[in-house]
């Protein structure tokens, strides 16, 4: 069923050299997840959106690991090394091969983190960002470098981790501000003992 899919749209989808490097580029985006990490620096930079900042960077580190972990112990081959014909296709937009494992996709992984991130901290103005992951997804699979289950498979490694994190944060954060706030509390009350 993957490979059948994969060979259709090499088949009927290649055709617009406009499309084929559109789609080049917008796996670009999310290449070690650089459009999201660029997020997380700018909402860094303001203190309303800090927080969702430090969730997406904490994340992020999430998503790598688990889709390290995933790689190495799944090892599944890339397609163009079951049809020769992507590689071709591959080759012919000047895009490098990739040399890592299949499963699961990590540009998707990091794209549905994001997303699913972005969407939990600032609601329907996050959701916007959905739409560039499902393209970034959809890239990986147009490109012929992932099988449909390997991007099914990091959109839901993604998800999960995103889910995880947030809501270990929103539980962790408080505690963490409350002991911040307790010992600054004290801390001009040791001044005024230390000066008499």
């Amino acid at each position: 069923m993957d490979i059948s899919i994969l060979n259709w749209i090499n088949s009927n989808l290649h055709g617009s050299v406009v499309f084929n490097y559109l789609f080049k580029y917008i796996t670009y985006t999310a290449e070690w997840g650089a459009i999201w990490l660029l997020t997380a620096l700018v909402l860094l930079f303001f203190r309303r959106t800090r927080r969702g900042a430090i969730i997406l960077f904490i994340a992020y580190g999430g998503v790598a690991c688990v889709n390290l972990v995933l790689k190495h112990f799944i090892d599944r081959p890339r397609p163009f090394l079951e049809n020769a014909e992507f590689v071709s296709f591959i080759e012919s937009i000047n895009m490098k091969l990739p040399d890592s494992s299949s499963f699961p996709s990590g540009h998707t992984a990091l794209s549905f983190m994001a997303a699913t991130v972005l969407t939990l901290t600032f609601g329907k103005y996050g959701a916007w960002s959905y739409i560039w992951a499902v393209l970034v997804a959809f890239s990986r699979i147009f490109l012929c470098v992932h099988y449909p289950t390997d991007v099914l498979g990091g959109a839901m490694v993604g998800v999960i981790v995103a889910f995880a994190v947030f809501y270990i944060c929103k539980w962790i954060f408080p505690k963490i501000e409350k002991w911040w706030q307790d010992r600054h509390k004290d801390k001009p009350n040791e001044d005024k003992n230390k000066s008499a």
